[in-house]
């Protein structure tokens, strides 16, 4: 009996407009998750603080909290953007991301001994 063969694998469907999905379909990271978890926690905290002067104080609690929470979050996120401009600044440094981390430049290129070295093992690998 012979087996069928599988089609190969497609790859995943281009993702729809105004979703940023990753090729494993997982969503991307939101820009400002930070400051929405902030405000959110800071009206949360804001309104039950400010139960106790009544309805009218949950309002104004949750206002300030938020208030507050936009403040903190932006500053997280701010700290967070300038620790990455330090990461990818160090990466150009090392040579990660640009150059050849720390191997000087006229050591890129492997040198005339081993390449006639590569080419003699090749012709006598052919014979």
């Amino acid at each position: 009996m012979s087996e069928e063969k599988r089609p190969p694998s497609s790859p995943p469907p281009p993702a729809e407009s105004g979703t940023d999905l990753r090729p494993s379909g997982v969503p991307a990271r939101h820009q400002h998750a930070t400051t929405e978890a902030a405000v959110l926690s800071g009206a949360v905290a804001g309104a039950i603080v400010g139960a106790v002067a009544g309805p009218f104080g949950a309002l104004a609690g949750g206002a300030i909290g938020s208030a507050i929470g936009a403040m903190a979050g932006a500053t997280l996120e701010h700290a967070e953007h300038q620790r990455e401009e330090h990461d990818r600044e160090l990466d150009d440094d090392i040579g990660i991301t640009t150059g050849s981390m720390g191997t000087p430049a006229d050591t890129k290129h492997p040198s005339p001994e081993v390449l006639a070295e590569a080419r003699a093992s090749d012709e006598a690998r052919k014979k």
